[in-house]
C-alpha cells in the first residue's frame, strides 16, 4: 500500500495539533503554583533560578512544584494517548 506523503503530513500535523490543544488544556487544570511554574519554564523559557525569584520560592520548591505538574501531565498524557479518554 502507498500512501500519499502529503496526506501523512497532513495527519501528523492535525494530530500534533490535536495533541497540544489537549496539553494545553491539561495545564489550564493544573493548581495556580504548578501553572504559573510550568507556563514559566516550559513556554516562557525561564531558567529554575529566574522562577523562584519571580514567584517568591526558593529553588528547590521550584524543583518540586515543577516535578510534581510534570508527572501529573505526564500521566494524563499517557492515558488520554493509551485509551482516548479524556477526563
Amino acid at each position: 500500500i502507498r500512501i500519499n506523503s502529503s496526506e501523512t503530513v497532513y495527519d501528523n500535523r492535525a494530530e500534533e495539533r490535536n495533541l497540544k490543544s489537549i496539553l494545553d488544556k491539561e495545564i489550564a487544570a493544573l493548581p495556580e503554583k504548578q501553572k504559573m511554574v510550568v507556563y514559566l519554564r516550559e513556554v516562557e523559557g525561564y531558567e529554575i533560578e529566574e522562577i523562584g525569584k519571580m514567584l517568591e520560592m526558593e529553588e528547590p520548591n521550584v524543583r518540586v512544584v515543577l516535578s510534581r505538574a510534570r508527572k501529573l501531565l505526564r500521566e494524563k498524557m499517557i492515558k488520554i494517548m493509551s485509551y482516548g479518554l479524556q477526563q
